[in-house]
C-alpha cells in the first residue's frame, strides 16, 4: 500500500485487526494511492458476518462481493469496465449461497 501516513495508519489498524467507522476509512482510503492485494470488509452494526468485501487484486482490479443487490447495482452503475461473476463459496452474510463479484478494471480504479 502506498500513500504516506494514511497507508501507515491502515496497515496499524489492519494488524491490530480493528474495527473502522466508514467515514473513517473513507478519510484513510482518500490519502492512499495505492493497494495492493488488500482486503476490506464492511460489517453493519451488531452483525458479525460482513455485508461487502471489496479485495484489491495486484493493483489493478477489484473484487466487490456482496449480498446486497444495491450495492453490487451501484458499482455496476458507476464502473463501466467490469466483469460479473459467480463463485462457489460462502457469502458475506449468509455463509451459505454464492455470491456475485465484479472485477473493476485499473482504469476504473479511480487512478
Amino acid at each position: 500500500m502506498r500513500g504516506g501516513a494514511a497507508a501507515e495508519e491502515l496497515h496499524r489498524l489492519a494488524e491490530a485487526k480493528a474495527r473502522v467507522a466508514g467515514q473513517t476509512l473513507l478519510t484513510l482510503a482518500a490519502g492512499v494511492t495505492q493497494v495492493i492485494d488488500g482486503v476490506f470488509t464492511g460489517f453493519r452494526a451488531g452483525e458479525d458476518h460482513p455485508w461487502v468485501i471489496i479485495r484489491a487484486v495486484d493493483s489493478s482490479a477489484f473484487d466487490v462481493q456482496s449480498d446486497d443487490e444495491n450495492i453490487l447495482a451501484s458499482v455496476k452503475q458507476r464502473f463501466r469496465d467490469l466483469t460479473e461473476f459467480s463463485a462457489a463459496g460462502p457469502s458475506p452474510r449468509t455463509q451459505k449461497s454464492h455470491r456475485t463479484r465484479r472485477r473493476i478494471g485499473p482504469k476504473l480504479a479511480g487512478r
